[in-house]
C-alpha cells in the first residue's frame, strides 16, 4: 500500500532530485557539443535536429559526428569516453528515476525500501534496481552526472576556443 514518504527519507528523496537536476546539466551539455559540431558558426540547425530526438540519440549523434570530425585524436578519445560515461549514467538514472518506489507502511528507515523497474519494451519483467534503496548508490550517479557535466563543458570550451559556460 502506497503512503506518504515519511521524513527519514528526505536523504534519499534529495539524492533523487538531485540526480535529475545533475543529468540535465549532462544533457544540456551535449547537446551543445552537438550544436558545435553541427554547424559551427550557427547553433539554431543544432538546435533544430536535437529537438526531434532523445538524449540517447543525441549521444549517438557527438559520438559519430566527434568521431568523424574532431581532431587531435586525444580530444576526440576523450568525447568517445564522455560519451560512454554518459550512457552509464543516463541509464542508472532511469532505473532510479523511472522506478517503482515500494515502501512498506511500517518501514522507517531506507533499507525496507526498493526500487522495482517496471516491464518495458526492452525488458518485459519487473526487477528490483537496488534492493536496499540506500541513498549511496544513488548519491554515487549524482557524483558522476555532475563529474560527467564538468567534463562535457570543458570539451565545449576546446571545441569551440571558447569559455566553458554560456555568458547569461
Amino acid at each position: 500500500m502506497a503512503h506518504r514518504v515519511s521524513d527519514s527519507f528526505d536523504e534519499h528523496l534529495h539524492a533523487l532530485g538531485s540526480l535529475v537536476v545533475n543529468f540535465n546539466s549532462v544533457e544540456h551539455a551535449l547537446q551543445r557539443i552537438a550544436w558545435l559540431l553541427i554547424n559551427p558558426r550557427d547553433n539554431r540547425p543544432g538546435q533544430i535536429v536535437l529537438n526531434a530526438i532523445g538524449v540517447a540519440r543525441v549521444e549517438d549523434l557527438v559520438e559519430a559526428l566527434g568521431s568523424h570530425l574532431v581532431q587531435p585524436v586525444p580530444v576526440r578519445d576523450r568525447i568517445v569516453s564522455a560519451i560512454t560515461e554518459c550512457r552509464r549514467i543516463r541509464t542508472q538514472r532511469n532505473d532510479y528515476v523511472h522506478a517503482m518506489w515500494r515502501v512498506p507502511n511500517d518501514a522507517t528507515d531506507l533499507s525496507a525500501v526498493e526500487a522495482v523497474k517496471v516491464p518495458t519494451r526492452k525488458t518485459p519483467d519487473y526487477r528490483v534496481v537496488d534492493a536496499t534503496a540506500s541513498a549511496e548508490p544513488i548519491s554515487a550517479v549524482v557524483r558522476a552526472a555532475f563529474e560527467l557535466s564538468e567534463q562535457l563543458e570543458q570539451l565545449f570550451a576546446e571545441l569551440s576556443g571558447s569559455s566553458p559556460r554560456p555568458e547569461a
